[in-house]
């Protein structure tokens, strides 16, 4: 009678757990991929972070659909943030070179991103432009 009971508890946990992780990721669709506004561009130079720890939902989010963030060191616009969410295939674009090899070059990278604001706030996944190599200390961080 016991043994009968823990299964069915087991069975209403999984099946608890299965829902809610099936509404947290309808609902990150909806706070992170429904666009508000026209596409625009956002230019920037590249901060180099080799440790990335955030444990946001959308850094979680953006995870779980194989984007990678990008902070930007300055952005040209105040309203602008400093991070991005990009493709881990055009992230690899800019690890091409080592950040400390840019360093001793006395280089960084300047990307241009098209993104579009969304409607909950902050900007939707990015897409690179454009990179540069422009002669600046790069801003790196760990």
């Amino acid at each position: 009678m016991q043994l009968a009971r823990f299964f069915k508890f087991l069975k209403w946990g999984a099946i608890s757990t299965a829902v809610a992780a099936l509404l947290w990721f309808a609902l990150g669709l909806v706070m992170y991929r429904i666009p508000s506004g026209p596409e625009r561009q956002v230019e920037g130079e590249v901060h180099f972070k080799f440790l990335e720890l955030n444990l946001s939902n959308r850094a979680i989010f953006e995870e779980v659909l194989e984007n990678r963030r990008v902070r930007l060191a300055r952005p040209e616009n105040e309203k602008d943030v400093d991070a991005f969410y990009i493709p881990d295939a055009q992230i690899k674009r800019l690890w091409e070179v080592s950040p400390h090899e840019l360093r001793d070059r006395k280089q960084t990278l300047r990307i241009k991103l098209k993104s579009r604001p969304l409607l909950f706030g902050g900007n939707g996944s990015a897409e690179i432009v454009g990179i540069k190599l422009v002669d600046k200390e790069p801003s790196i961080s760990k």
